[in-house]
């Protein structure tokens, strides 16, 4: 069984440190950047770290909290109660949470980039998807052929996440095309490494600063290889599938909540009662989505179908709500300072990145289609025991 008390006390703990030590800085976000001034991101990753909201999953020998997948997105269900979720400095490798693929750091490695990163002294981007490719592994045109004692990358990432900011970047290549995804390999490469050239920044209708990343004659020691060379794909497929429970899903009911708390107070006359009704089942139905996922997850499970589902659930919630708040509040809703249209610019990206939604429907009807019972896969989790209200 999942614990409940766990869960309660790190959602509290984080929505106290949202509404008084982020909500106030929410005026100073610029309207198409997700970056604010330094030192206001600095006090806030310092307070962080103060209040014991930093390095939350990394595990206790490594110096973090150690919570379970569940709390976590407790902790990022509070995060989406405020336009700076997605701020420079704490998403992404940020909040001292490494990327999970960083775990398979050998000794040297760790001291290199998986400590510094939960230090919260780096930033990481993770590139997969490709001009053509998208994020399928399998259509991958990136190269690493082997030369000496090292590999050299050939190729060109696009739409990478902080890609033009980030110290250094996980970078999949094809090692052995002839086995496809068996043939793909992990490496870092640091920013200013001869032949990692980054190019234009791709602005976006959000807040995001995307970055293309073209990899010509880089070389790359053997000792920049994440892992062992031909496993990139599997060792990330656990990244993949808890990123997609704790990544999206919990931003957009934290998201969700606030947008309906914020429509009942300006516009309580507007607000249908049925299409509240609706949004509320519909809310109840996401959340216990993530935490069965969540759950199983932090039971060693590789919920795939479950974890599809959840984003399915919760990002598409997320824009209807979203959507219906424009409309209810009108020309002010649609003003610069409104927060519905900051939130509508940064979520729509959603429905298409991590995986589209396209891409999650047909995960689960093909595990449907091959004898997946999602009847037997329930597990004991009730409303009761995930609390929370919009």
């Amino acid at each position: 069984m999942i614990d409940v008390k766990e869960i309660e006390f790190w959602r509290e703990k984080m929505q106290k440190f949202v509404e008084k030590e982020m909500w106030p800085f929410e005026p100073l976000l610029p309207r198409f950047e997700n970056t604010l001034p330094v030192k206001v991101t600095n006090n806030i990753i310092e307070k962080m770290k103060e209040q014991g909201l930093w390095s939350l999953t990394v595990p206790k020998k490594l110096g973090g909290q150690g919570i379970s997948t569940s709390s976590y997105c407790a902790v990022r269900e509070a995060l989406g109660r405020t336009i700076l979720w997605g701020m420079t400095g704490i998403h992404l490798g940020g909040s001292g949470d490494p990327l999970m693929v960083l775990y398979h750091c050998n000794d040297e490695q760790k001291e290199r980039y998986l400590f510094p990163l939960i230090r919260g002294e780096l930033i990481a981007s993770f590139a997969q998807t490709e001009p053509g490719a998208g994020a399928d592994q399998a259509g991958m045109k990136t190269r690493a052929i082997r030369k000496g004692s090292g590999w050299v990358l050939h190729g060109h990432k696009t739409f990478i996440t902080h890609g033009t900011v980030s110290d250094f970047v996980i970078v999949f290549a094809t090692t052995d095309p002839e086995k496809g995804r068996k043939g793909v390999t992990c490496f870092l490469v640091d920013k200013g490494t001869p032949g990692f050239i980054i190019g234009d920044t791709i602005e976006t209708m959000g807040g995001d600063r995307l970055g293309d990343l073209h990899f010509k004659d880089c070389y790359i020691p053997d000792s920049q290889v994440l892992g062992i060379v031909g496993n990139g794909f599997r060792m990330a497929q656990n990244w993949f599938i808890g990123n997609r429970i704790t990544l999206q899903p919990p931003i957009c009911l934290g998201i969700v909540g606030r947008t309906i708390e914020e429509l009942l107070r300006v516009f309580p006359n507007e607000v249908d009662d049925k299409w509240l009704g609706q949004i509320q089942a519909e809310y109840h139905r996401a959340r216990l989505l993530m935490y069965d996922a969540a759950y199983k997850f932090d039971k060693g499970e590789e919920p795939q179908y479950e974890a599809s589902l959840s984003k399915v659930a919760t990002v598409g919630l997320t824009m209807k709500v979203l959507r219906r708040a424009l409309e209810i509040s009108g020309s002010h809703g649609y003003a610069e300072d409104s927060m519905f249209q900051r939130y509508y610019r940064d979520v729509r990206r959603l429905p298409i990145t991590e995986g589209s939604m396209e891409t999650q429907k047909m995960v689960t009807s093909r595990a449907l289609i091959r004898g997946f019972s999602p009847v037997d896969s329930l597990s004991p989790i009730t409303v009761s025991e995930v609390g929370g209200y919009v």
